[in-house]
């Protein structure tokens, strides 16, 4: 039982030691791990964001594109010239088509928003990443790593000292081997010429008690000098035993420390890798968001441009809204719409109603609005979408 409690006390502490530093490390691997993966996570989310925002902000456009073709086929014609007295069907008809072209509008518009918000969500998910999560990570691998190095060199100090104690330990034993038996060995001299000696004689001269006493047998007390030498000699057995149990313990920790200081320079290998990948993702969300910022932008001027002929058409202006004023505003929002290829059958629908059934004399002004209309149109087919750049 005492043998086993020695066995124990003697691997309690390694096995301890070995249990803390291992759950300590496989902490930060789990944070490592978990921090990977989030940015994974992020980067494909960021990738489904972009797709489907672009995609679905097009779709709109092109529905309230549809709607700007009806307004189109509302001024068919001679506009201006149509009968004075029908004003209020007039005006009604302009609200039926304009009303639903800027709720189409402003519905494009709340998709791009909606879409440049999602991937600044994922920016700020990958910068707190990087704040909050892999640099505190950094710096506990690199507060681990160094109090490893400090802890493996005060191991190594006491190891120097244990195995100086120990071969001084090792000589001192020696010397009370020696010692014991030098000893036993003049005991055994002594008891031998104590065999042959004149019984008669000492009988005579220290008396038959001295005899039976064995007093003048062990005149210089040899025998209190063995067990005082046995006595040296078991305690130095005793403390070389535990000299080199504990040599032998620092020799565990020393191990321990030396796998924990590979495992934690595995783990301060993975750092560069995952603080590259945290900031090619965060590249990626500053560029998204400075191109998807010209899709949400174009969709705030085009809903701002069909407000205004709103505004101008059954607001401010009512029916005194000229075709030649209608049109140039619409043909401004087919120049500013041209943002995608799929946009371009559209605008060329838009374009050719209202260039085909003017009613009357194109005004040079709105020709050469037309004429830009055609040169972004030729311009498109030579350019990459706002899709695709995304």
């Amino acid at each position: 039982m005492e043998k086993y409690q020695q066995i124990m006390e003697m691997w309690l502490p390694g096995f301890q030691q070995r249990y803390s530093l291992k759950l300590e490390a496989t902490d930060v691997q789990m944070q490592l791990t978990t921090l990977g993966r989030r940015l994974n996570e992020i980067s494909t989310g960021l990738n489904d964001a972009v797709v489907s925002s672009s995609r679905e902000t097009i779709d709109k456009l092109e529905i309230a594109m549809s709607k700007v073709y009806k307004i189109a086929v509302f001024l068919r014609g001679d506009y201006d010239a149509r009968d004075v007295d029908d004003e209020h069907k007039k005006a009604r008809g302009k609200k039926d088509v304009i009303d639903p072209t800027v709720l189409a509008f402003a519905e494009m518009q709340a998709r791009a928003e909606e879409g440049l918000r999602q991937i600044g969500n994922f920016h700020s998910q990958v910068m707190e990443i990087q704040n909050t999560g892999i640099a505190p990570v950094k710096q506990k691998i690199t507060q681990m790593i160094e109090q490893n190095i400090t802890e493996l060199e005060s191991i190594q100090n006491q190891i120097n000292t244990a195995e100086t104690s120990c071969q001084n330990m090792q000589q001192s034993l020696k010397t009370q081997t020696d010692a014991v038996q030098s000893l036993e060995k003049k005991i055994a001299e002594s008891e031998t010429a104590a065999t042959f000696s004149d019984v008669g004689f000492s009988i005579l001269t220290f008396g038959i008690g001295n005899l039976i006493n064995h007093g003048p047998l062990d005149p210089f007390n040899l025998h209190g000098e063995l067990d005082d030498a046995r006595r040296r000699y078991s305690d130095a057995v005793s403390s070389l035993k535990t000299a080199k149990g504990r040599l032998t313990e620092l020799c565990q920790s020393k191990a321990t420390l030396e796998s924990s200081r590979a495992t934690h320079s595995q783990l301060q290998v993975e750092i560069p890798s995952l603080q590259t990948e945290a900031t090619i993702t965060e590249s990626r969300c500053i560029m998204l968001q400075n191109q998807f910022s010209v899709l949400k932008d174009t969709s705030t001027k085009l809903d701002l441009k069909v407000r205004k002929v709103q505004g101008d058409a059954l607001v401010t202006r009512s029916t005194a809204y000229s075709k030649d004023e209608f049109v140039a505003g619409l043909l401004e929002i087919c120049t500013d719409a041209l943002i995608h290829s799929r946009l371009m059958d559209e605008v060329q629908m838009i374009k050719g109603e209202i260039f085909a059934e003017y009613g009357g004399p194109i005004p040079d002004e709105i020709a050469e609005a037309g004429y830009a209309v055609e040169e972004k149109l030729k311009m498109r087919n030579t350019l990459p979408s706002i899709k695709a750049r995304l």
